[in-house]
């Protein structure tokens, strides 16, 4: 019961992610219009072709698949099931298929697997990227906070803003001497 059940999962055509959005894209190197295949969860753009942009288009989960390549033959497209076995394998590769089930969770686990690597090939791929502290200021920080708090109110705040406002009156009435001297830092 259970191999009659797994054959029948497998000619039908499995159940696409419902935040992948298909973009027109620019078009192709030979003229054809292009299109992008966005994955929104890992943040990824995948191009398509306009055959597989057709396919996507009219993509209906749980329907035989023989029905679905007649379906598209029918209405211009020629495909084979070969290349609708390479569209279904690049969407499981990419995770672009819904999961459900036990083999869809342990095709995760073993994709999961797969890339995870040994702490030496992590190294070489990251050594760039490794943060040794050196100074962690978060004690230092929480101890003089009572201190310097005193400098963030709002008498301080007005104050500085009433010193800028000082400061800037007495330039403009020394407005010769200044701009002659200002004038001397970008030498």
């Amino acid at each position: 019961m259970s191999a009659q059940l797994d054959s029948l999962i497998t000619q039908c055509l499995p159940t696409l992610r419902e935040d992948l959005q298909l973009i027109k894209a620019s078009p192709m190197e030979d003229g054809a219009p292009g299109w992008l295949l966005y994955d929104a969860l890992r943040n990824s753009f995948y191009r398509i072709s306009i055959i597989t942009f057709q396919l996507l288009e009219r993509w209906e989960s749980g329907q035989d698949r023989t029905l679905f390549l007649q379906q598209a033959n029918q209405q211009g497209l020629n495909i084979d099931s070969e290349q609708l076995e390479g569209l279904l394998q690049f969407l499981q590769v990419n995770q672009l298929l819904k999961v459900d089930g036990k083999r869809g969770r342990e095709f995760l686990l073993q994709l999961h697997n797969k890339q995870q690597q040994d702490w030496l090939s992590w190294l070489i791929h990251h050594y760039l990227f490794i943060k040794i502290p050196l100074w962690r200021p978060d004690r230092f920080l929480t101890q003089t906070l009572p201190w310097v708090s005193l400098f963030f109110n709002k008498p301080v705040l007005y104050s500085i803003r009433l010193l800028g406002v000082i400061g800037i009156l007495f330039v403009i009435q020394q407005w010769e001497a200044f701009s002659a001297t200002f004038l001397y830092f970008f030498t």
